[in-house]
Order: C-alpha cells, then sequence, then structure tokens
C-alpha cells in the first residue's frame, strides 16, 4: 500500500509540473467521441496491467518496478459524450500498448470495452438511474461482479478481466477515434 501511494505522489508531482509550465509536449491521449451522453461517467487513474486481449503488460505486483499509469475520463460534451484516456509519454511502453490493443476493438465492441474497464477498475463511477434500472437483472448483476472485483484487494483480477464476456449495456455509437501527442502539436489519425 505504501508503494502504491508513493506512486501515486511521483505520478502527481509529474502532472503538477506539467500543469503549473503549460508545457504540455510530455502527456498523450486517445480520445473517443460518441454521438450521444454517456448513461455512466467517471475519472480515475489506473496502473495499466492486462490488456482487452488478455495479454500482461505490465505486473503490478512487482515492488521493484515503476508502475505506468493511465487515466479515463467518461464526459459528457456538446455534441455527445468523451471517453478521454491520458498518460505520459516518458512512461514505459505499457500504456502505449494498453491503447493500440483497444484501438484494435471495432467500433461496435469498443464501448462494451470500456464499460467493462470502468466498472472493473474505477471506484468513482456514476450513471443515470434510469439506464441502471432498465439494464434487467443479468447485466446488473456481472456489472456489480465487475465492480465488486476492482474494489475488492483480496481478489486477484483475473487476466482476462477486460476480454470480451457477451455484456451489451450501453449503444454507444462512436464519431472518432484520434490519437493527440502534443510533442508532436498536431492531432494523429
Amino acid at each position: 500500500m505504501q508503494n502504491g501511494l508513493a506512486l501515486i505522489d511521483d505520478e502527481k508531482s509529474l502532472y503538477d509540473q506539467v500543469l503549473l509550465s503549460k508545457d504540455f509536449s510530455k502527456v498523450c491521449h486517445y480520445v473517443i467521441n460518441i454521438a450521444q451522453c454517456p448513461e455512466l461517467m467517471c475519472s480515475f487513474s489506473k496502473f495499466v496491467g492486462f490488456d482487452f486481449q488478455g495479454r500482461l503488460l505490465q505486473d503490478n505486483s512487482d515492488l521493484e518496478i515503476k508502475l505506468d499509469s493511465i487515466t479515463c475520463s467518461i464526459i459528457a460534451t456538446k455534441h455527445g459524450g468523451a471517453i478521454v484516456f491520458s498518460w505520459m509519454n516518458i512512461q514505459g511502453e505499457s500504456c502505449n500498448s494498453f491503447i493500440e490493443s483497444l484501438d484494435t476493438l471495432s467500433d461496435f465492441n469498443l464501448p462494451h470495452a470500456i464499460v467493462r474497464y470502468v466498472f472493473s477498475f474505477c471506484e468513482n463511477v456514476f450513471f443515470n438511474p434510469d439506464w441502471w434500472d432498465n439494464l434487467g437483472p443479468q447485466k446488473q448483476d456481472a456489472l456489480k461482479r465487475r465492480l465488486w472485483i476492482g474494489v475488492n484487494p483480496y481478489i486477484r483480477v483475473p487476466s482476462t478481466s477486460l476480454c470480451d464476456d457477451g455484456v451489451r449495456a450501453v449503444s454507444w455509437r462512436i464519431l472518432s477515434r484520434y490519437r493527440v501527442n502534443w510533442s508532436e502539436a498536431r492531432v494523429l489519425e
């Protein structure tokens, strides 16, 4: 736990430096725009572990390495919603590999992968009660199980935790997705 807090402090210091210096060249983003206001919203940071195909990207139990972390925010926008992943380009390759894994998913499968990610690792998720009530008990139970794994320190997260489980809880239409690398001062498609 102390190691985790120290890593979070280091991350905060890096982001504070970026914010105070107004030099965003060290920050990378992967942005997904959706056509409708998302039924759930969140903002969190996570040490990257496994990707969406179940491959190990870094061993989060190894106290000898500096872990790479990525943030995820789901927000409402003027034209619908956005899912924004951010990370420092000085991190290892784990974040890039994580995003590449996400980017390989089809526009149909991408929203469901994001819901799996959020309910597996975010303790700070808020959602529309009508959406939740209309999911039905099977989907609710599946999402509750994911949430329980993410908040219970005694349950080891399986490598397949982000792999497709067949649960379809949202019907977001993807408008666009792209990477932003501020060090190159342009949007990369």
